[in-house]
């Protein structure tokens, strides 16, 4: 993929329509940007909620997606009582 091209919206891709399809568990999306410091800045979708974070290290990261996942659960939980 070319830098210079014009994106597609990323939702508008058929490729991610189908990780949607999924019944159990979340999909994300990673993309690093940069690596330095010995360490990733990028940004992380989550696909089911077509929302889009950014992250400036590692830790950042996994701590997004722990929290995704805890959010997830909670809602599951409170449906379910």
């Amino acid at each position: 993929m070319e830098k210079n091209c014009l994106k597609k919206s990323l939702f508008k891709d058929s490729r991610i329509e189908d990780l949607d399809a999924h019944e159990d568990g979340q999909t994300f999306i990673l993309k690093i940007e940069h690596r330095q410091n010995a360490s990733w800045q990028g940004e992380l979708t989550w696909t089911d909620r077509k929302e889009s974070m950014k992250f400036r290290s590692e830790l950042e990261l996994l701590r997004m997606i722990e929290s995704a996942y805890e959010e997830e659960y909670s809602d599951v939980e409170q449906a379910s009582s």
